[in-house]
Parts: structure tokens; sequence; C-alpha cells
């Protein structure tokens, strides 16, 4: 019994060790990751370690957002670049015209979409209704 409750102790030290280490790896785990790995299930985790596993689901949710802003700000940067180059051919950058010409999803939710169309129209002092006084609208 006594061999047991060591055995035991010593499973969950070092079970808590590991737990500690994976707050310096990067790139960061989800809990859910973290809980596999070491062949456990989440729950128990959050059950039996509570900081630690609160502190590697926070980290790693700073990581997703982090990384989501940055894939934010790529697609519009690319979302703008490819309405100022319609403007160029003389064409209306509209958020229809821009998902048919891209050919693809365009990362942003569609309030976004607007929001950086609106921004370049702005930029470049357009209107829908300077293109069609101008014979330039398609």
């Amino acid at each position: 019994m006594e061999r047991h409750r060591i055995h035991k102790t010593k499973q969950f030290t070092t079970l808590r060790l590991k737990l500690k280490a994976t707050l310096k790896e990067d790139p960061s785990s989800s809990l859910g990751a973290v809980a596999r790995r070491f062949g456990h299930d989440a729950e128990y985790l959050k059950k039996h370690f509570p900081q630690l596993c609160q502190a590697i689901s926070k980290r790693h949710a700073e990581l997703t957002k982090t990384r989501t802003m940055g894939k934010t700000e790529d697609a519009k940067q690319r979302i703008r670049q490819f309405a100022i180059d319609l403007y160029a051919q003389g064409l209306y950058p509209s958020a229809h015209r821009l998902r048919r010409e891209l050919n693809q999803p365009t990362g942003l939710e569609r309030t976004q979409l607007s929001e950086v169309l609106r921004d370049v129209r702005n930029e470049l002092g357009i209107s829908r209704s300077y293109f069609r006084a101008n014979g330039r609208f398609e």
C-alpha cells in the first residue's frame, strides 16, 4: 500500500513538472493536445492542476488571437492592394467585383471587407456617381 502511494505521488509530481514545461514550449499547445500527449483527459488535468491548466489555456488562446489578427491584417492589405489595382484599371472597386475577380475567399468578414473598401475609396476620392458620370463604371 505504501509503495503504491509513493508511486502515485511520484507520477503526480512528474505530471506537474511536464505541465509546467509546456508553458515554455514555442509554439504553445492547446490543453487538449497537452492532455493527449500525456495520456490523460483534459478534465482530469483541470481537476488536479487547475492553475497550470488555466495558464496553458490562456497562453494558447493568446497565440491563437495573435495569429488570427496577423492573418486579418494580411488579408486587409491584400484586399486594399487589389482594390487599388481595380481602380487603376478604371473599374469601381466594389465588394461584389472584388470577390468575383479574386475567385477565392477574401479572408475577411463582410463588415471588415466593407470597411477596407470604404477606406480605399475615401483615400482615392472615388464614388459610384463619379464612375457613372464619367462612363468608367462597369
